[in-house]
């Protein structure tokens, strides 16, 4: 039997686990942090060694490149699996691949600064060139366009929808091809699509891929309630739901700048209390050069990002209510993002000083205060008294994080992925246990996945559909094909059913989907075809490649699956 020692994980217990994880992991996780030992029971599903390699293929990566299973085989499946549930590969051949893309290496500043939307562009058209009036000005609208136009010309502006999105589009599929660490590839594209923000949506477009690249990716194999707090925080999300507001339904006195405000001023702090409404006004004079007031988002409770939120930890299994949705959305008043210009001139006020009123600004995010509910509350039978502000938001996220429910959501999330659409229902019992004892350490969860024969009976059936980006990729690791442009590739997969990051439902990319139908099968098999003929634009195969056998192979229905 093979024995995984694998290092400790990062999760947030410090002792032993539990005795019910001992008897599933076989070993404990030191306070030391030395190693766990887990099985991998593949000989109990009658799988040999290279077959059970082939399944960590199939599972843990975008796809077999020629010779990876027996070079697994080789260097021994546990140390394989420990270094990718390590992320331990160097991935410097990737930096250089991912240079292509240069919105990767920018700040949210110097996003905005080249890839501005129209409403942007023109507002500092206005401001710092005085070039075209308001819009509301009794102009010819024509002649502002053109010379809004030139003006972007001159400036060396990009579009979001087509400029930012290609390097978008691209940089995934780059990762996907040619990643060392290919379980973090497949793990940022699972929860990429569990916290999902549409490109769509034109308030999170620009945001989408810092949004990946800074709370998805870093966070995808460690500790869940870091992931869910750098998504909940981050403007990406804070944005796609943005227009979703309902009105204020509380008074300035009952916010939490408000509260703030009473205190300073017993304390005969006027002076400090007229010093931050300075502040706000400068944040909503900056707001209205970029949108007319009339078209701002309410800034009251966001049931849809409530909605998302509690959907995303606790799932859909009856733990809450409409009641727990709307109580939810009032924690959350107030989580805000700072308005980007096109510069760094745009907001240069910040919040100095701010924070004495209960504003918090941690990079692009803002804390409200003034915009936040600061009444009591009470969410899944727990209590938030009265008085508070931006922390409530965070322990609400410690609530979700840790409550039974959601183990059992993301227990259920991940074994889909890694097993098929209809898991045993002991494997979900043993994930849901493995996240609750360790205190949502991912890797753990993983852990006891590959301990399971389940998992290998399940994953050597090949019963999972591959998506189209899946199946795209999939072909290209196995063609050892050259990326030299992504923008066809893309269109391609867009074409087969799964436009990048431009799924419609708020929800993501449903895990039940089923890709294969008439049209999807005629896609791929034109796909297939062009690709072994190398005929695919930015796509080279290599010359050597028996291109027949090559295109044969890649359009079989055993390709289709995993």
């Amino acid at each position: 039997m093979k024995v995984l020692r694998v290092a400790d994980s990062g999760g947030t217990n410090s002792g032993c686990m539990g005795a019910r994880l001992l008897a599933l992991a076989g070993a404990c996780l030191l306070a030391s942090g030395s190693v766990v030992a887990a099985s991998l029971p593949y000989a109990a599903a009658g799988l040999t060694e290279q077959q059970a390699a082939e399944v960590l293929v199939e599972r843990f990566t975008y796809g077999a490149t020629p010779g990876q299973v027996q070079q697994i085989v080789a260097q021994g499946l546990d140390r394989w699996l420990e270094e990718q549930l390590q992320a331990r590969q160097s991935e410097t051949a990737l930096g250089t691949r991912l240079s292509q893309f240069p919105a990767l290496g920018m700040t949210h500043e110097q996003l905005f600064g080249k890839y501005p939307s129209g409403a942007q562009s023109t507002a500092h058209a206005r401001r710092f060139y005085d070039l075209v009036p308001p819009a509301d000005a009794a102009v010819d609208n024509a002649w502002r366009n053109r010379k809004l136009a030139q003006f972007r010309k001159e400036q060396g502006y990009q579009t979001q929808e087509e400029h930012l999105y290609g390097q978008l589009a691209g940089q995934k599929i780059v990762r996907a091809v040619y990643a060392q660490n290919q379980l973090a590839e497949v793990l940022s594209d699972f929860w990429l699509n569990h916290f999902y923000v549409t490109s769509s949506n034109f308030r999170s477009r620009p945001w989408v891929m810092a949004y990946e690249d800074e709370a998805i990716r870093p966070n995808a194999l460690g500790n869940f309630r870091a992931l869910l707090g750098a998504a909940a925080r981050h403007p990406a999300k804070v944005q796609a739901t943005f227009g979703d507001a309902q009105k204020a339904t509380v008074t300035e006195s009952q916010t939490s700048m408000g509260l703030a405000f009473a205190q300073l001023q017993s304390q005969g702090r006027q002076a400090t209390v007229d010093a931050i409404r300075k502040q706000v006004q400068l944040m909503e004079s900056e707001e209205d050069w970029l949108l007319q007031r009339r078209f701002w988002p309410a800034s009251g409770p966001n049931l849809e990002f409530s909605r998302l939120l509690l959907r995303q930890t606790l799932g859909e299994g009856g733990a809450y209510g409409q009641q727990d949705v709307q109580e939810t959305a009032r924690v959350f008043t107030g989580w805000s993002t700072l308005p980007y210009g096109v510069n760094e001139q745009w907001f240069a006020g910040g919040f100095a000083g701010a924070s004495a009123a209960g504003f918090v600004q941690q990079g692009s995010f803002v804390f409200r205060a003034d915009r936040h509910d600061a009444t009591a509350k009470q969410v899944l039978g727990k209590q938030f008294v009265a008085g508070r502000g931006y922390e409530e938001g965070e322990e609400l996220l410690d609530v979700l994080a840790a409550h039974p429910a959601t183990a059992r959501n993301i227990a259920t999330a991940l074994t889909r992925q890694f097993v098929g659409a209809t898991p045993a229902p002991a494997l979900i019992d043993s994930l849901t246990q493995s996240f609750s004892d360790s205190g949502g350490d991912i890797r753990a969860v993983l852990h006891t996945l590959v301990q399971s024969a389940d998992f290998w009976r399940a994953a050597a059936a090949k019963e999972k559909q591959k998506s189209p980006f899946e199946y795209a990729v999939s072909a290209l690791r196995a063609a050892q094909a050259e990326v030299k442009q992504t923008e066809a590739l893309a269109k391609w997969i867009a074409g087969m059913g799964q436009p990048l990051y431009a799924y419609q439902d708020s929800n993501g990319v449903p895990h039940d989907k089923q890709w294969i139908n008439a049209g999807s099968l005629t896609a791929r098999m034109k796909f297939a075809l062009q690709l072994g003929a190398g005929e695919i634009e930015g796509i080279d195969v290599p010359g050597s490649a028996p291109r027949e056998a090559l295109a044969m192979q890649i359009a079989s229905p055993q390709f289709q699956h995993r």
